[in-house]
């Protein structure tokens, strides 16, 4: 399976040009900002307890079949996707329903 590369070859589409951009997070800063995004609102929802790391970060993410998508409002991450492409490790999913056929 293909990696999308990693650098200025990544295409960046704007809604509009002042206001919000998306991309796919290259930089440690960008993942930590977007994995930091998804804690404080899972903390917030009650999804997960409050943790020292302030981070929501899974084994999948770690996976070169995993992609980070952030929106961009200038130069602050205001959402996040993560997109795990099914592998040895199955998806996120797995865990909670049973997806076979």
């Amino acid at each position: 399976m293909a990696r999308i590369p990693m650098g200025s070859d990544v295409p960046t589409f704007s809604l509009d040009e002042k206001k919000i951009s998306f991309t796919i997070a290259q930089s440690t800063r960008e993942l930590n900002e977007a994995y930091s995004l998804v804690y404080d609102l899972y903390v917030e929802s009650g999804y997960i307890a409050p943790s020292p790391s302030r981070w929501r970060l899974l084994s999948y993410n770690a996976l070169p079949t995993t992609v980070t998508l952030i929106a961009k409002y200038g130069t602050t991450i205001v959402a996040t996707l993560t997109n795990n492409r099914d592998s040895a490790l199955g998806l996120p999913v797995d865990a909670i329903v049973d997806l076979s056929l």
